[in-house]
């Protein structure tokens, strides 16, 4: 950090210099415009935090070209009636999740009521000018598609904001007044996402208090007794489990059971009322760490394209969630998924189209499957090919000619000229329906044999792909608008021993998220742990500033 700020404050100095020696030689409306030449040309505002705006440069050019005077936020000498709106806009960004102080939001307020006093020059009026227009470009982009590319976090996300005309947007809301409106419809407009925004109001509330720890004991059950009751009691009630006027017991028991049990349930743990390590970790996060995990979620959903109105599957990957949406608000479905397990074969994280579903699936070994885990239990044991429904082809289609497990064949497994495949039928390892949203990383969602597994409250477990907890209810609903597709039918392909493929009539979308935070649409808070250290990720990725990195296809 020490580095950075040494040529943060060494371009500070530069870039006054500049002004101070370019004042000398000109007066009056000249020094203001000879400043603004200056900074546009270097591309860099000695007052900013982050001074370098060599992203946004094309922009501020257009928009400074296009005002005749030469500023934005000025009428002659007058301030222009939206510019304490566009102050103000930049003050509110914590609202929405954003730092004011990435736009210099309080800086910009002192500079403001000096300009308002008449303390300011020429000079003065344009770096202003200039800030304001900066920071308002800024926010205008991260409201609508967040700061970070997703592409160097880890999501397979494209972006979003290729039609949006920045320069045009700021001045048009500058002109009819409606900068807080302007911003506002730039915001994602899921209703996730609202209701966000308002649980971020309260725990950052929550965060300005002070909330004493529960103390952790190894292991608290119903009926004992505890001596950190109180703290217990009042963390409960802050983060809305347990009713103010609740009867509050002598020891751990009744009312306060069930709260930790409610608590339990929405923040991903097993929901049996016991207090251990898991449970008091949660419980005492502090609610600034809270704070930032909605933080996160919400920069997360400015990565995405408009999807309203249209059917939709989500997969939120650590709240090992699936939903299916129709057009409201409410879930038409919600279950339990398997996604990758964590450091080895994570799932993901993009959204493509479910174009078809396949009744009674081959299961295809990925290389690395076959390779590194089946071929050595086939080699060392010559019954597992045959109680494992495994057969060795050479091309992935029902028709694919079997080969016997001979040495050499395993051989040319190894090469890449044959492959493992698995057979329909109860040990298949899709179970009974694939649905597939082609993907470059081979990801779909699919029945299992292994059911047991749904009951565990951390859910990853597999190599990456998703396995469904009521798979054939996600059928009868993706089939709905098929009404050839009856329950005899479906129950007929379900008999037979080879595949049967469904092509959808309208693809429908379906989006791999990652959010440790959200809230669902009976306005519970839901919290889960980081299993693949994404949050951090992306806390560190928003440590970096303006201008931030981007891929080639942004």
């Amino acid at each position: 950090m020490a580095p950075r700020k040494q040529v943060r404050q060494a371009a500070t100095v530069v870039a006054l210099g500049a002004v101070v020696a370019l004042s000398n030689h000109v007066q009056g409306q000249e020094i203001g415009v000879a400043a603004r030449e200056s900074i546009l040309q270097s591309a860099r505002h000695p007052w900013l935090t982050w001074p370098d705006f060599s992203d946004r440069v094309s922009d501020m050019r257009t928009l400074y070209a296009a005002e005749a005077d030469g500023l934005v936020w000025f009428e002659a000498t007058e301030l222009h009636p939206s510019t304490e709106a566009a102050v103000e806009a930049l003050v509110a960004a914590d609202s929405r999740g954003l730092s004011p102080l990435d736009y210099d939001a309080p800086l910009m307020l002192v500079r403001l009521e000096g300009l308002k006093r008449g303390e300011s020059g020429e000079e003065e009026r344009a770096l202003f000018d200039l800030a304001l227009s900066l920071g308002l470009l800024r926010h205008f982009s991260d409201v609508h598609r967040g700061r970070v590319d997703p592409r160097t976090v880890g999501f397979g996300y494209d972006g979003h904001d290729t039609d949006l005309d920045l320069p045009v947007l700021l001045r048009t809301a500058r002109d009819e007044r409606r900068i807080a409106e302007t911003t506002e419809g730039l915001e994602p407009q899921y209703p996730v996402y609202k209701r966000l925004k308002a649980a971020l109001v309260r725990w950052t509330q929550l965060a300005k208090g002070v909330l004493e720890e529960a103390p952790e004991v190894r292991k608290l059950a119903p009926g004992d007794e505890y001596p950190g009751l109180g703290a217990l009691v009042s963390r409960l009630r802050a983060f809305g489990d347990l009713a103010e006027d609740a009867v509050i017991p002598d020891r751990y028991e009744g009312r306060v059971v069930d709260a930790v049990k409610s608590l339990q349930d929405r923040w991903g743990l097993t929901p049996d009322g016991a207090l251990g390590r898991e449970t008091f970790r949660a419980l005492n996060r502090s609610p600034r760490s809270r704070a930032e995990q909605i933080e996160l979620a919400l920069e997360r959903l400015r990565w995405l394209p408009d999807l309203g109105g249209r059917e939709l599957v989500v997969v939120d990957i650590p709240a090992f969630l699936l939903w299916a949406f129709e057009t409201t608000d409410a879930p038409a479905m919600t279950m339990r998924v398997i996604v990758g397990k964590a450091l080895r074969h994570d799932t993901p994280v993009f959204y493509g189209e479910m174009k078809y579903l396949t009744f009674r699936p081959y299961w295809n070994a990925p290389y690395s499957i076959a390779t590194k885990e089946l071929l050595p239990k086939i080699r060392t044991d010559s019954g597992y090919l045959e109680r494992q429904d495994l057969e060795l082809v050479e091309v992935a289609n029902p028709e694919a000619r079997s080969y016997p497990p001979t040495p050499e064949n395993l051989d040319l497994v190894k090469r890449g000229t044959l492959r493992i495949r698995q057979r329909p039928g109860p040990r298949n390892s899709l179970g009974r329906v694939v649905f597939s949203f082609p993907n470059e990383d081979n990801i779909y969602m699919h029945d299992t044999p292994a059911r047991e597994l749904f009951a565990r409250s951390r859910r990853d477990f597999s190599h990456g792909c998703i396995r469904l907890e009521d798979p054939m209810g996600l059928v009868r609903w993706v089939l709905r608008r098929k009404p050839e597709w009856t329950e005899e039918r479906i129950n007929a392909a379900l008999e037979q021993t080879r595949p049967t493929w469904v092509g959808l009539d309208q693809p429908i979308p379906v989006v791999l998220f990652y959010a440790t935070a959200f809230v669902d649409s009976q306005g519970r808070q839901r919290f889960f742990d980081d299993i693949y250290g994404l949050d951090e990720r992306l806390r560190q990725a928003l440590a970096h500033g303006y201008p931030y990195p981007r891929t080639t296809s942004r």
